[in-house]
């Protein structure tokens, strides 16, 4: 008996490894709302992905200190001068705050 549920465990690890168990469907990873992005890096052009990164963890800050995204977004956008400052300032605190 011992021997035929050991037979059954390696035939069902064998299919699971070489199609997929039943059940478990491929995910796609979760979004990271405060990782460097594609998304960030376009609306961001010419900034450094640490200098990228870097305004993430303020704004997160901010957004854990209670900051509204209005708040946040006002405080962002309000030294632009540029349309390319202004989306830069609105996609970072999209991002952060799960807008996007």
């Amino acid at each position: 008996m011992t021997r035929k549920l050991l037979m059954w465990a390696v035939v069902l690890a064998g299919l699971c490894a070489g199609q997929g168990c039943p059940g478990t469907q491929p995910t796609e990873p979760l979004f990271d709302r405060l990782a460097v992005n594609n998304h960030l890096r376009d609306a961001c052009k010419g900034w450094p992905d640490d200098y990228i990164k870097a305004t993430i963890n303020v704004i997160e800050e901010d957004r854990l200190a209670g900051f509204s995204i209005t708040e946040e977004l006002t405080a962002g956008i309000e030294p632009c001068e540029t349309a390319q400052c202004l989306t830069c300032a609105a996609a970072l605190v999209n991002q952060v705050y799960g807008q996007e």
